[in-house]
């Protein structure tokens, strides 16, 4: 089931901050390699097994929403205590 919440940032990020979204991407090819190797030592029909979710939308909210937790926190501005060049997405943990 697709979280709304991480649909909704998901197109905001999308839409609104280009770069971070580029990054989300880059994340998405280095998770999708990891799993090639991986899959490389299945047989052909475990291995399209393992890669069909990649082409989910399901799957690919839920690398979205991980790669929201795990990525490092901004630095912030001195000042006002704001991130400074930061991926801002409101709504996700």
């Amino acid at each position: 089931m697709i979280d709304d919440r991480v649909l909704s940032a998901y197109r905001r990020l999308e839409q609104d901050q280009p770069e971070a979204f580029a990054a989300f991407r880059e994340y998405l090819v280095a998770v999708r390699g990891r799993a090639e190797r991986f899959a490389a030592r299945l047989s052909l029909r475990r291995r399209a097994e393992h890669l069909v979710a990649f082409d989910t939308d399901e799957y690919r909210l839920e690398l979205f929403g991980r790669w929201l937790r795990t990525r490092p926190s901004p630095p912030s501005d001195p000042l006002t205590d704001e991130p400074v060049g930061s991926v801002v997405v409101a709504g996700v943990e």
